[in-house]
């Protein structure tokens, strides 16, 4: 289990980053009738408009990196949606981070999310940790979602609790 600043549960994924906000403007009519293809017409609408934000990582272990952020996915499993994208980390948080993008990462940024084959991009930072301390490096407020609810700015600090138990609640049949 993942926990946002002590007290809020994580239980598949925390993101941020331009590619976050932008999926706020999808409207349900358009996944049910456009399906994937909604985002990413939002997403080539931003291209060149959002520029990659300076975010600072801190790692327990490894010390602190500041990168350039597009967007960033940290999830508590190797996969989202059903597609594996990540090698097996069991006990860590997988963080992804699109470091920038423009023109030509377009369709290959398209194809990964389409495939879920993140593992194989060059332009996608991949870490492992089970603690972070995540901040803005110019100060700029930056909104987090927390399962694809609206969450806390930056900074934050997140912990991978290994001792936990997973919850499994069964479906209601109608």
């Amino acid at each position: 289990m993942l926990v946002c600043n002590q007290r809020r549960a994580v239980v598949s994924s925390l993101t941020f980053g331009n590619l976050a906000d932008i999926s706020n403007e999808v409207r349900q009519s358009e996944k049910q009738r456009f399906g994937k293809l909604s985002y990413l017409y939002r997403a080539i609408r931003h291209i060149g408009h959002n520029k990659s934000l300076p975010i600072r990582y801190q790692f327990k272990h490894e010390g602190s990196h500041t990168l350039k952020t597009w967007f960033c996915l940290i999830t508590t499993t190797k996969s989202v949606g059903g597609h594996v994208y990540s090698a097996s980390a069991p006990g860590k948080m997988h963080i992804s981070l699109l470091n920038n993008i423009g023109w030509r990462q377009v369709i290959p940024y398209f194809w990964f999310a389409l495939t879920g084959n993140l593992q194989n991009s060059k332009a996608i930072t991949q870490l492992t940790a089970t603690s972070a301390r995540i901040t803005s490096a110019t100060g700029q407020a930056v909104t987090t979602r927390i399962d694809g609810d609206p969450a806390v700015k930056l900074p934050i600090e997140l912990t991978y609790l290994t001792d936990r138990f997973e919850l499994i609640v069964p479906a209601v049949i109608e």
